[in-house]
């Protein structure tokens, strides 16, 4: 499963993406970096460890991160690379966790070697690379 989000404005039906960890801390305190989610609710177990981490995803979604002995992910998270201002995600501080593209996706991996990505669709990723994926 692919998860793309387009124009949120004019579609608001995603509510949430799930995904499992063993370390529900760590990975979303990634994920409040890259791609800088807010973060919007934490829950403990009664032992007071972590159980699930909820950050916000743009105005209507929620990424909830869930501490789970087998971890459970999506085939990939994809965000969108421009912000809502037109502004596209400095994706060159991610160079160490890239491993793939496409003409539109950029594919990194996180700590736990899960796929992420920002995508540029409709326009070619091409128009905002500042940096040559294949040679560094």
């Amino acid at each position: 499963m692919v998860v793309t989000f387009i124009n949120q404005e004019e579609i608001s039906i995603l509510h949430h993406i799930a995904i499992g960890t063993k370390d529900p801390e760590n990975l979303a305190e990634f994920y409040k970096k890259v791609p800088g989610l807010g973060f919007v609710k934490e829950f403990k177990d009664t032992d007071g460890s972590i159980r699930s981490v909820w950050l916000q995803i743009e105005e209507s979604g929620l990424l909830m991160i869930e501490k789970k002995n087998v971890p459970k992910y999506p085939e990939a998270l994809i965000f969108s690379l421009l912000d809502s201002h037109g502004n596209p995600y400095p994706i060159e501080t991610l160079r160490p966790h890239y491993f793939q593209k496409t003409n539109f996706t950029l594919y990194f991996l996180d700590p736990e070697g899960n796929q992420f990505g920002f995508s540029s669709y409709p326009e070619p990723l091409a128009r905002f690379l500042e940096w040559d994926l294949e040679h560094g």
